[in-house]
């Protein structure tokens, strides 16, 4: 039977881009503004919403201010991203599972 290799594999931006859904899920929750949390953690209004919108890497130091700001442990925000990427990455793996046995029948 052929392998199947993944057409995707978890990279550092697949991560960030599940950080930054957190975070913003977690300020719409909170109803709390962007110049709010500029304010709040020192960084600034563009960059923080470079960051929410995964327009940018984010930096450890960043993670530990907007986590605290938003009331977030850091290890959790990692750990749900984490399993965020991993559920993506196996959804990936079983479509391409699919299209090969769909090919091979």
């Amino acid at each position: 039977m052929e392998t199947i290799e993944p057409t995707e594999t978890p990279t550092g931006d697949q991560y960030n881009a599940a950080v930054a859904e957190q975070f913003r899920e977690r300020k719409a929750a909170l109803k709390v503004s962007f110049p709010e949390l500029a304010k709040e953690t020192g960084i600034t209004l563009g960059t923080i919403k470079r960051l929410f919108n995964d327009y940018r890497q984010i930096r450890l130091s960043q993670l530990s201010a907007i986590t605290k700001a938003l009331g977030l442990a850091p290890s959790n925000v990692i750990d749900e991203a984490e399993r965020r990427v991993s559920e993506k990455q196996a959804a990936i793996n079983a479509h391409a599972l699919g299209e090969a046995n769909h090919l091979a029948d």
